[in-house]
Parts: structure tokens; C-alpha cells; sequence
């Protein structure tokens, strides 16, 4: 339907309802649409204590940019977000009051109002003043924006969710699927833990096997006893909490649980045994989010169906109902029986609480995809290590599909390629690197933290400099050697250097030869913009002096062999250059 016309309800409501999508375990045809970003870390001193003086600072922002004063364009406030270091105030964009896909800009603020960063999205565009007419927003196309209807077609069982872009011509210009595909007591409880194939440490196959539901002596010995919350109302017992809430939304129709008693003993032949076991682990979950400091992390109720999709092999979460969804098929293993594929698809709903309406863009996708899977591959984890880069080992790994597996030399840019799916292996690769570095605890608060900072159309590189600021926020360049190194190992940071003093507004030095100088194989040069004499240190990745020395005629330059292998840096000493980083393999 067009909606804005036909429905009434304001432009703004229904654009958080389409943009709100679905994310996935399987995949789907992706729209590829061209970044058009805009970052800028502590980009000058100021001082913004509320929404009010966000907006405005956004506006200033974007007009020294754009040309973008209010009687063209505005903005309006769509999520406010704290965390216990930042606040995030995100605005969309508007002209003739009607919204930009994809457009928003970010401004986030330590809890003091000190300014960190401002993130721009879809912001510098052509022929505003002369847009009218009945449409319900634009498209951005060639720095032009182009009136369109959105259409949403929706089916009962909930395999089809599109919302369409059309233009006044017809043309569909944008087709995007709005599911987010796989994946007041204490009770006693029968789950998998996390499920039959880690605990029992063996791979899929007879006798560990789907089999449509059927149990055996193998399979009920992978059942463990477990105590999780559950609300007490009306003398019932139910499966409900402050995040979560049982519920039959799409197809088979199933009778929800609910009890007399606080002793629930089923097995994965039952029909209530997927409901249990989905709430029992994302409760856990968000008992360990929680712990971290993360609680008003997608602080609102969604809706959970354990059986839906009318059978099928899917599973999704839908941002676009209220309250939002989560949907596990039946299809060859039961989603709702795999703790991967629950965690997962939750994550797509922290990052559209932490970033709403911001999942556009084939690298934010694949990000999105990443961090969904390294969430809970690290939940999973720290249950098991049994075979832990394996994930959806028992959902997936079989005749079924084939699973995901972390590919640790995954490398940006030549690993961005193929779905969403794949190319978000190199943010997993990442965190999941991280995670055995510096901590479960910490990678995961890093996870939860940059959530905060997605915007439209991100990419990789903007998502590493997110990464190295969150740190800095989080925990004072403790383990910023750490997060440097996984970084530049993945092929996304170059410059990104430890134990010293960063300046300000440092000035670039030229650097050439470095990647055959790393080899062994030719001789590196960094130029410096004069021919004076400056003078120089050699410093090792912990900070200390190695070596020292002046340039000649403007250059300084290493022959192979200089250095043992390992990571360095260069310090001009005098003129707020930048430090150079080298590597010696």
C-alpha cells in the first residue's frame, strides 16, 4: 500500500516502521547502494548539553557543508541514546517535510556534553527548492533527489515483507526485504545447552540429528537442567520479561506455555520445548548485557514466535511491527533449538534500537551481519570452546545449509565481496580476535558500544576509526596496541599507532615503498614537505626509543634490514607531523 496517503498516520511514524528491516540467516537479493558518508572524531571544542543544542550544532554542520539552512531542508530528532559514556542524539533529513532515505545525521557527546563526533549520512544533494507534489519521500540518485511512493506488500505467514521505492515514472528504484533474517520467579528449566552437537562434542549426524522433532537416549542425554525468570500473573506462571514476550504471530497457530508450576520438564519432542528454550538463553543474555553496563540496550518488549513461517528454514527479526518481532522457522532443525540463530537474530534488534533506521548499504549490511554473528559466536563461546569458529552448528552444518564458519584471514577490501553474510566475516574475524586479546567482557562492551555509531551507507574504514574512538571511550587506550593490530591485520588501519602522544591536527608525511619495505624487498621513503633538516625518533610498538637521526634533503629513508621484524614508528621531532608507521615482517 502507499502509505502516508492512505494510512493516518504521520510520514514520520511509518518511516521508522519501513526502515526498520529484517536481518537474516538466509540470504536475499541485497540493494547496493553507493556510500555517500561523512565522519568526524572530536572535530572541534564544544560544549552541547541537550537535543535542542544537538539539532542546532547538526544544522550548523551540515550547512558549512551543503548549503543546507532550514527554508531548503530540515532535521528532526528520531532516537535520543545513552550509554554510560556517550549520548546520541540521530536526526533525519527532510525537505517539504518529508524524509531523505537513508539521510541522518549523528552527533554524540560524552555525558558531560563534551562533543566526540559528528556522522553525516546521504547529506549533500542538488534541486531541493523546486520538490512538490504527493509523494512520501526522496531518493537520493547522482546528488539529486527524486520523489517517491514507498509500497509495502506483507503476507500473513511472513515470508513476504518488501518495502518497494517507486518513482512518478513507475520505476522501482529500491526493493528491500524488511525481515533481518537467521537467526518475576526463577523456573526450573529442560534446554539445550547450548546444543547437542558442542555438548556432547561430536558433529551432526545419526545419531545426532534432527529427525523431525523425534527424541532419543543420545539427544535426551543433551538436555540440562537450568533455572531462568518468569513473570507470575493472573496465578499463572508465563514467558515474559521486560525484553521478551511468547507470542504466536505467524503461522502454524500453537497454544503459548503457560504454567501452574515453576518445574517445566520437556524435551525437543514437545511443542513447548523451543518456546523454553528460546526465552532461557536470551534471558541469559541479557543477564551478562546487563552486567556490562548495557541495560537500556534494546530496553523494550519484543514479540517471540518459536514456531512460524509457516515451516520453513528462516528466521528473522522484524523491526517494522509494534512491538517488533522475532520469528524462528521449522524447517529442517528448529531455529528456536540453536542458540546461535537466537542470539544472532536478537543483535539485528539491539543494533536497530542502538541505530535506528540506519541498516542501508551493502557494508553497513555485511556489518550488521558481523556483529550479529560475533555476538553469538562469543555467547557461545563462553559456554564451549569445543569448535566455537563454527556457527549454527546445530541448525546448520548438515544436509540443511551449510552453517557459517569464522574465516580468520578474512581482509578488507578484498573479503567485502559475495552477501551481506559473507563479507560480514571481517568485523566477526575482528571482535572475535579481540575477544581472546583483551576479554569476552570487553570485546562485548566494545560490540554493544559502536552499535551506537552505525549509520547509513557505513563502510569498513569508517567502522575502524568508530572501533579505535570507542576504545578510547571505554577504556583509555588501554588496549589500544590490541585493537590496532587486529585492525591493521585485517587490512583497515595504517596509521593507527601505540605508546605516543597524538597531536591535535598532525600534518601528513608521504610515505612510498612501505608495503615491499615490510617484505624485505626495497627501501622505504617518507617525505617531508621541505628540505630543512629534521630531526627524528625510531620508536617500538610499547613506546620506547629504538633509534634516532636526521632527514636529508626533505626524506628519510630505510634500507631493508634495518629493523628486526615487528611493528615501528617514526616521530618527527619538531612541525606536528603525523607519526609514520612501518612493519617488518
Amino acid at each position: 500500500m502507499q502509505f502516508c496517503r492512505m494510512v493516518k498516520l504521520s510520514c514520520t511514524v511509518l518511516l521508522l516502521l519501513f526502515f526498520g528491516s529484517l536481518w537474516a540467516q538466509t540470504s536475499f537479493q541485497e540493494t547496493r547502494i553507493e556510500p555517500l558518508v561523512e565522519t568526524s572524531f572530536y572535530p572541534e571544542a564544544a560544549v552541547i548539553k541537550d537535543k535542542k543544542e544537538a539539532r542546532q550544532y547538526a544544522l550548523e554542520w551540515l550547512n558549512s557543508r551543503n548549503d543546507f539552512t532550514e527554508n531548503k531542508g530540515s532535521i528532526q530528532l528520531i532516537s535520543e541514546r545513552s550509554t554510560n559514556h556517550s549520548v546520541h542524539y540521530r536526526f533525519e533529513l527532510m525537505v517539504n517535510n518529508k524524509p531523505i532515505y537513508g539521510a541522518q545525521i549523528k552527533v554524540s557527546t560524552s555525558l558531560e556534553g563534551n562533543l566526540i563526533s559528528v556522522m553525516a549520512s546521504n547529506h549533500k544533494y542538488k534541486n531541493i527548492s523546486d520538490l512538490d507534489g504527493e509523494y512520501d519521500l526522496y531518493y537520493l540518485s547522482n546528488d539529486n533527489l527524486i520523489p517517491v511512493n514507498a509500497i509495502e506488500t506483507k503476507t500473513n505467514n511472513g515470508l513476504t515483507n518488501n518495502i518497494k521505492l517507486v518513482s512518478e515514472s513507475s520505476d522501482t528504484l529500491v526493493k528491500d526485504d524488511l525481515n533481518y533474517y537467521k537467526s518475576d520467579t526463577t523456573a526450573t528449566v529442560r534446554v539445550f545447552y547450548p546444543e547437542p552437537i558442542t555438548s556432547a562434542k561430536t558433529t551432526y549426524g545419526i545419531p545426532y540429528n534432527d529427525r523431525g522433532d523425534s527424541i532419543n537416549p543420545q539427544l535426551q542425554a543433551e538436555h540440562f537442567t537450568k533455572t531462568m525468570p518468569l513473570i507470575f500473573r493472573d496465578d499463572t506462571f508465563r514467558l515474559e520479561s521486560d525484553y521478551f514476550k511468547m507470542n504466536e504471530h505467524s503461522l502454524p497457530i500453537e497454544k503459548i506455555w503457560t504454567g501452574t508450576s515453576d518445574q517445566i520438564n520437556y524435551n525437543r519432542s514437545d511443542t513447548f520445548f523451543e518456546q523454553i528454550n528460546v526465552f532461557y538463553h536470551l534471558s541469559r543474555f541479557r543477564t551478562h548485557m546487563d552486567s556490562l553496563g548495557y541495560k537500556s540496550l534494546g530496553k523494550h518488549q519484543i514479540n517471540i514466535d518459536a514456531h512460524g513461517f509457516a515451516g520453513a528454514d528462516a528466521s528473522a527479526y522484524s523491526a517494522n511491527f509494534s512491538p517488533p518481532r522475532l520469528t524462528f522457522g521449522q524447517g529442517g532443525v528448529d531455529d528456536a533449538e540453536d542458540p546461535g540463530i537466537i542470539i544472532h537474530e536478537y543483535t539485528h534488534a539491539l543494533t536497530d534500537h542502538a541505530a535506528p533506521n540506519s541498516n542501508l548499504g551493502f557494508q553497513r549490511n555485511a556489518i550488521d551481519e558481523g556483529i550479529s554473528d560475533y555476538i553469538a559466536a562469543s555467547y557461545l563461546r563462553e559456554i564451549s570452546e569445543y569448535r566455537y569458529d563454527e556457527l549454527f552448528k546445530w541448525d546448520g552444518h548438515n544436509e540443511f545449509w551449510l552453517g557459517r564458519k569464522i574465516n580468520f584471514n578474512q581482509k578488507y577490501p578484498q573479503d567485502t565481496t559475495g552477501t551481506s553474510h559473507k563479507a560480514g566475516g571481517i568485523l566477526n574475524t575482528i571482535l572475535m580476535k579481540l575477544n581472546s586479546e583483551i576479554g569476552r567482557d570487553n570485546a562485548d562492551k566494545l560490540a554493544f558500544e559502536i552499535m551506537y555509531d552505525f549509520i547509513p551507507l557505513l563502510t569498513y574504514p569508517d567502522l575502524a576509526d568508530i572501533i579505535v574512538n570507542a576504545e578510547k571511550q571505554l577504556f583509555n587506550e588501554k588496549y589500544k596496541k590490541e585493537v590496532c593490530d587486529v585492525l591493521w591485520n585485517h587490512g583497515l588501519k595504517d596509521a593507527c599507532y601505540i605508546g605516543i602522544k597524538e597531536n591535535e591536527v598532525p600534518k601528513e608525511l608521504l610515505v612510498f615503498n612501505s608495503a615491499r619495505f615490510a617484505q624485505g624487498t626495497g627501501s622505504v621513503e617518507i617525505v617531508l614537505p621541505s628540505s630543512k633538516q629534521y630531526p627524528f625518533q625510531v620508536l617500538n610498538s610499547s613506546g620506547s626509543v629504538v633509534g634516532n637521526g636526521n632527514s636529508k634533503n626533505g626524506i628519510i629513508a630505510f634500507t631493508p634490514g634495518t629493523f628486526n621484524s615487528g611493528i615501528f614508528f617514526v616521530r618527527v621531532l619538531e612541525g606536528n607531523y603525523s607519526v609514520v608507521r612501518l612493519v617488518v615482517l
